[in-house]
This record gives structure tokens, sequence and C-alpha cells, in this order.
């Protein structure tokens, strides 16, 4: 135990050098970058509507007896459930991503990136690489990219390069923070990249560490680390703003953090196998069965999360408790959710492989042999899934 509490403290006291003497390598960057003359707008009228991405496949394909490769599926882009564009070549895709109200999709040739917008070429760049995620800014398009062999993670704005890490990769796609597009890094470095400045930590100085992740919320940099030692887990989290850190000595497993608008909320596992959600250090929420957590979103301070409990059975639990979902009904495979204006609504996949949504406790079948990739209320969840091990 003394070797615990002495990494406990040399934590913490790294920390706290960081954090007051080097300002936890914080500066401001021009992310403003150079016009390239091509202009991406938002759809009108996109915060009153849901909008997804699905793989389509034909007719008689069982897809979800994996008798069929992908690339025999289309993309599409739905809006409130009804298909609007439809990839129809067989090219194969790297990446799918619906922004904006748009749907983009990323294709190779002759070493270079090449990135559609609604079916039609809206960018490309020399290299090939593989965009994590998009955001659609004024009337610029940003694309937080990774380099095949993962070695390391980029921001370009309009294809054009911004800012690159080597050694880095993306903990998190882009999400706004007192109006600040922001995104998370790790790898060697670990902290927040946003439109006007990074705060960024060397990896290497917290080598006890077996894992740190770390994310802005409400103005603050928040880390999440943990170490192992004699086959105990053992966590510690807080705003390195304000340290010392919390370092939790009981056998928990701190699995991430929420943003509820107006206090950071921290999930957290016992050694019983129970869910748990925090505010302020207080126990806001709690599973009752063993449940293990696989997505969790929230719309302030009201929090759901999809798990299985410990028979295996899918189970969503929320303010009201643990329910198990209706048999034989189980969620899409990329575990999307969506929770806005109190509306919870997560993709399912239904009998015979048709695609559906499971929408504040009612199943909607979308009519379409496929599954869907992601999905989004308006510009976006105002409590998504942020940040978890």
């Amino acid at each position: 135990m003394a070797a615990t509490i002495d990494k406990l403290r040399s934590f913490t006291a790294l920390v706290c050098l960081l954090a007051l003497a080097a300002g936890c390598d914080s500066r401001e960057l021009d992310l403003r970058g150079e016009e390239s003359g091509k202009e991406i707008e938002e759809r009108e009228d996109i915060d009153s509507h849901i909008w997804m991405s699905a793989y389509v496949y034909p007719e008689g394909c069982a897809w979800q007896l994996d008798t069929c490769s992908v690339d025999r599926g289309h993309p599409a882009l739905l809006c409130d459930g009804e298909i609007i564009v439809l990839l129809e070549d067989r090219d194969s895709w790297a990446s799918v991503i619906v922004a904006g109200g748009h749907i983009f999709d990323l294709l190779y040739d002759s070493g270079r990136s090449l990135l559609r917008c609604d079916g039609e070429l809206c960018l490309d760049w020399e290299g090939e690489e593989l965009v994590w995620d998009l955001a659609v800014s004024g009337r610029s398009l940003y694309c937080l990219c990774t380099a095949r062999d993962g070695s390391s993670l980029c921001l370009r704005k309009d294809g054009k390069l911004l800012r690159s890490y080597e050694g880095c990769w993306p903990e998190s796609g882009f999400y706004e923070d007192l109006g600040r597009l922001c995104f998370d890094v790790g790898g060697s470095r670990v902290g927040t990249v946003w439109d006007g400045g990074e705060r960024l930590l060397d990896r290497d100085a917290f080598s006890d560490m077996d894992s740190m992740r770390a994310h802005t919320m409400g103005g603050e940099l928040w880390l999440l680390a943990e170490f192992i030692y004699k086959g105990w887990q053992y966590s510690a989290v807080g705003d390195v703003d304000s340290p010392p850190l919390k370092a939790v000595m009981e056998p928990y497993r701190y699995i991430g953090l929420l943003y509820g608008g107006r206090k950071v909320l921290v999930e957290r596992e016992s050694p019983s196998g129970h869910y748990e959600i925090l505010a302020d250090g207080e126990l806001l929420l709690e599973s009752g069965v063993a449940f293990t957590r696989l997505a969790s979103c929230c719309d302030g301070m009201s929090v759901r999360a999809l798990g299985r409990t410990a028979d295996g059975r899918w189970a969503l639990m929320g303010d009201a408790g643990t329910e198990p979902l209706p048999e034989g009904l189980r969620p899409s495979p990329g575990l999307e959710m969506a929770f806005r204006y109190g509306r919870l609504i997560f993709p399912v996949v239904l009998q015979d492989g048709v695609a559906g949504l499971w929408d504040d406790g009612k199943t909607v079948s979308l009519g379409l042999n496929g599954r869907v990739e992601q999905l989004v209320i308006g510009r976006g969840s105002s409590g998504k899934y942020l940040l978890s091990h």
C-alpha cells in the first residue's frame, strides 16, 4: 500500500507542477488557415431533424449473418427515417460520416484522399489518411484525420493542413465547449486542441499511469488516469487547474466523464459490478444490478446508459432504474446513442436484419435491409458520450 500511496503522491505532484509551472503546455494557435474558395454549409432547419447514416444492402442479403461483404452495402443519408442520399457506386469506402446534414465519404485514388459530400467530390489532398470526424463551421469543413498506419493525427480545414501531432491519436471526435470547436488527443501527448489554442501534457511525465485521458469541460481540462498495483485497479480524476486530483483508493474503476452542463458527471464501476454516476462526488444514479456499460450519454443532468446485465441481456439504465430491452431486440453494432430535449434514440436491428430505432421506448422500423452507423439529433447531442475507457 505504501508503494500505491507513493504513486498517487507522485502523480498529483506532477499534475501540480505541470499546471502551475508550465501551464499544462497551454498555448494559442491560429487554426483559421487560408480560405480555399470551397464552401460547405449546413442544411437549412438542421436542428429540427434526425440525421442518420446507414449501410443499405440488397434485398435477400443476410448481412447480419456475415454472408455478404461490407462493400456490397451502399452508404445512405437518412433524414427523419427517409433516405435522401444513396451512394450507388461500389467503390470501397474508407470512412462515412454525417455532419451538417450531409453525408461525407472518403475514397483513395493514386495516393490521394478524396472526400465527397452527398456523392460529389468536394476536397482532395496528397496522402492516404483516415477521416476520424468532420465538422461544418460557418462555410468551412474541418477534418480530423489519422495516418492509415495510426502513427499520427492531423487537423485539416477545407483540405489544407493546419496542425499535425506525431505519435498521437484522437481520443474524441469534434465537440463544442464554451462555443469552441474542440477535440481530444492521446498518445505521446494528452490533452485538448480547440479553435485557437491547445493544452497538452507530455505523456512520458506520467509513466506511472497505466492509462490516462483528458477532456475539456466548461473551459477546464479534466484528467482520468488509472494504474494497476498488485492486481487492484486504482483511479485518479479531476481538473488539472485545481490539484490535487481526487485519488480513489477503493477498488472502484472510473470509466468515463460526461458533462451535464452544470456539473461534471463521473462514471464508475463498483467492486460488485454495478454501474454508478457521481455528481460532485455524490452518488446520482446506480444501476442496482451488475451492469456492463457499453455506451452512455446525458442531456443536462439526466443520464442514459446502454449495456448488458450479468445474464447477458441488453438493458437500458436511466433515472428510473435499469430495464431490460425486449427479447430479441439488439442495438445496432455501432452502439450509437442520441439524447437531446429529453428524447433518447438509438438504432436497433429488428428481425431479418431490418434497421430500426428505439425512440423513447417505442420500436420503429425504418423498412430497409441494413444497419444504422451514425445518428444525430439536429447538430448533435447536447450530452454526447465524451470520454471513456
